[in-house]
């Protein structure tokens, strides 16, 4: 007992630390997991740095996921080069406008008025259609087809964030 108040922040400490497990030589934080390890719900599979979006052209956007299928979950547009006044089109899993259409053709880009951060205008959601979160893919690209180019040069950042299928 005369030992105990020094032996009592140890104590402490060792009850309050995270559970931690070896497993084949590495450390995890969750072992009940099915692979013993944190399993991100989404993450970001794939985008396109300065798109054009004063082109009409097919833009592929090549994807990248750890599982053997995903569902697109979220497209974020962000950081126009300029105010995207009439620029509008869609994201499909075919090149042409062909195969799964997950944000339809006549989506306006106008929200996106400056790429200053912390100011209203410089990020948006295109809105998926509704085959985008039922269809379940493995596609390694998807494509930004404009219907409208903006008409002058113009850039934008698009990333494409899944919602995974272990």
């Amino acid at each position: 007992m005369k030992n105990l108040p020094k032996i009592l922040p140890f104590l402490l400490a060792l009850c309050s630390a995270p559970v931690m497990a070896q497993s084949g030589g590495a450390t995890y934080q969750f072992p009940t997991t099915g692979w013993s390890a944190f399993a991100p719900a989404r993450i970001e599979c794939g985008r396109l740095i300065g798109a054009n979006m004063n082109s009409t052209a097919d833009q592929p956007i090549p994807l990248s996921f750890p599982t053997a299928s995903y569902v697109v979950d979220v497209i974020d547009v962000s950081s126009p080069s300029v105010s995207l006044t009439t620029a509008a089109g869609g994201f499909y899993t075919g090149a042409g406008k062909t195969g799964i259409t997950l944000v339809a053709s006549g989506q306006a880009y106008s929200t996106l008025t400056t790429s200053a951060v912390n100011t209203t205008g410089n990020e948006m959601s295109a809105t998926l259609a509704a085959a985008a979160s039922t269809t379940r893919l493995s596609l390694p690209t998807i494509y930004l087809s404009l219907t409208t180019a903006q008409g002058a040069a113009a850039t934008a950042n698009v990333r494409v964030y899944c919602r995974l299928h272990y």
